[in-house]
Order: C-alpha cells, then sequence, then structure tokens
C-alpha cells in the first residue's frame, strides 16, 4: 500500500501461478441481491482505498460492487463483460500511460458487449500531491494526500455517484473521515 516494489520481485503486485488475472477481483459480489453499481479499480491498494472512500463517505457499500483488476496490461474477460453490461460502471484508473490505456480498452469492451458507456474519474489530474511532494498518480495515493482533508471532491464525487448510479443516499456534508 505504500506505492513502492517488493524488493523481492521488482514489482508492485504478486500474482499467484495458475490464477486468472483477466476476472476483476471481487467481481463476484454483483451477484449480491441490491447491487446497482460497479467500481473499477487498478491493483489491490486501489481496491482496498475504494473501499475506504465509499465507507468513509457513508455511501451504502452493500449497493456498490467493487473490483480490480490487477495490471493494466490486462483486458477483462469476456464472461466479466457479460456481467459488467448490466451495470453503471465507473472506472478509476491509474494515471501512468499504461493506466490510461487500459481505461480506454476497458470501456470500449463494456460498451461492445452492450453496456452504457463508464464514468471515468481520472484522480492523478485533481492535482493533489503525496506528503514528499510527488503528484498522487491513483486512489490509493489520494487517500494519503495531506492536502486532501476536507476537500470538496470527495463529497461532490460521491453525490454524483449516488445520483447516476440510482443510490438513494447522499453523503451529508462531514461525512469523510480523518483515514483520508
Amino acid at each position: 500500500m505504500d506505492g513502492k516494489p517488493w524488493q523481492s520481485i521488482g514489482a508492485k503486485a504478486k500474482t499467484l501461478p495458475g490464477s486468472a488475472a483477466s476476472w476483476p477481483v471481487g467481481l463476484a459480489d454483483l451477484a449480491t441481491p441490491g447491487r446497482t453499481a460497479v467500481i473499477i479499480v487498478e491493483g489491490g491498494p486501489d481496491l482496498i482505498a475504494a473501499y475506504d472512500l465509499i465507507l468513509s463517505a457513508g455511501l451504502p457499500v452493500e449497493k456498490i460492487t467493487v473490483c480490480a483488476m490487477l495490471g493494466a496490461a490486462q483486458n477483462i474477460a469476456p464472461e466479466a463483460l457479460d456481467l459488467l453490461a448490466r451495470q453503471p460502471v465507473w472506472i478509476l484508473p491509474q494515471g501512468d500511460r499504461a493506466g490510461n490505456n487500459a481505461v480506454d480498452r476497458w470501456a470500449k469492451a463494456i460498451v461492445e458487449k452492450g453496456g452504457q458507456a463508464p464514468w471515468v474519474i481520472r484522480v492523478a489530474n485533481f492535482g493533489y500531491t503525496l506528503p514528499d511532494g510527488s503528484p498522487v498518480k491513483d486512489l490509493n495515493d489520494l487517500c494519503l494526500a495531506p492536502d486532501l482533508n476536507g476537500s470538496p471532491w470527495i463529497l461532490r464525487t460521491c453525490r454524483t455517484l449516488c445520483k447516476h448510479l440510482n443510490v438513494n443516499h447522499y453523503p451529508r456534508e462531514g461525512a469523510r473521515n480523518e483515514s483520508l
């Protein structure tokens, strides 16, 4: 979660042999009755950060499926696209070239399966910085940004999510906790 690579492999993530990297982690939650929205992120740390955003903002976590693609190079599995095409989807990509390419590819694939065009939130474009002064590049970084505390972005984004995703719950002012 610190954004640094594992020393043993020189990468930020380890994938177990035999796993299906093209299947979004967490997508099975979409089978839970009452789910009305899907948020897709890239990587495990952003998956956890998405839940932090939802819970801290007071959104109904039971209505939102959060899933992660474990790498920008991965295409979403065709069977997963069939499921994603049935729900409104939000994608929060990482702010590098690979993340930008991935979000374009994933959004196009969802539309080609008959889904609505996903909403894309590019958190890297918000201009926030980490404590060391480096720019925020993904959702996990955004959770670590000290200048985010008290930002109207969180409230505005969560209200927009509620509106577009037919969630009849609007977070109140001050619902965001200190973890962001």
